[in-house]
């Protein structure tokens, strides 16, 4: 389920991903978010959705909360935006693969690693 905002970007929870990077918590609060975001449906706009993902990744959330209203962090967030459609991206998602960058919905079933075999024991 896509988000209702997608992919339409979320300035508050942009500024506490950025925040999270600069705290080493990038991984964590990006993949609390998106399990709110794009699991749960919640909007990452919302203050308590923001703490709820700020908490998840262990980020002290009046910190977390504080980084979302904070327009100074929005720079690091134009210089990435524009470091990537250097790189080629014009849609989102967009994700690192090694070393390649794959955007666009269409492109997330090439980045997905293979099925992995049903590995059961035999009967017997």
């Amino acid at each position: 389920m896509w988000p209702d905002r997608f992919p339409a970007g979320s300035p508050a929870a942009l500024r506490v991903a950025a925040h999270a990077a600069e705290a080493g918590a990038a991984a964590r609060f990006a993949l609390a978010a998106a399990r709110l975001s794009f699991c749960g449906g919640f909007d990452l706009e919302e203050r308590a959705v923001l703490a709820d993902a700020a908490k998840a990744a262990e980020l002290d959330v009046d910190e977390a909360l504080a980084a979302a209203v904070n327009p100074a962090l929005d720079g690091p967030i134009h210089s990435t935006a524009r470091g990537l459609r250097a790189h080629g991206v014009r849609s989102l998602p967009a994700i690192r693969v090694g070393r390649r960058l794959i955007s666009g919905e269409r492109m997330l079933e090439e980045a997905a690693p293979p099925p992995r075999p049903n590995r059961r024991p035999a009967a017997g």
